[in-house]
């Protein structure tokens, strides 16, 4: 037994992206850059590829330095001078 016609049509299996939903996830990304540091300004002008290329860059680059501060700095052994022979 097939399939009715309205388990193919897709919108009604995976509702569609709307454009208030995009819009508000660029307004989030860009708020995002700009509490890490960036400049309003310079985000203001980005177009959204650019803003979520660099929000990308922003985060490797923080967790790569949370990484680098979190790892132990290990030390050499040295090695105990042997005390003279009487």
């Amino acid at each position: 037994m097939g399939l009715g016609r309205i388990w193919r049509k897709k919108p009604l299996r995976r509702p569609k992206k709307t454009g208030s939903a995009r819009r508000r996830r660029q307004l989030v990304h860009r708020k995002r850059l700009v509490a890490m540091g960036e400049d309003a300004k310079a985000v203001g002008k980005m177009n959204p590829k650019e803003v979520r290329t660099a929000l990308n860059a922003k985060r490797k680059s923080t967790a790569r330095a949370a990484a680098k501060a979190a790892k132990p700095i290990v030390k050499p052994a040295v090695k105990a001078a042997k005390p003279a022979a009487k």
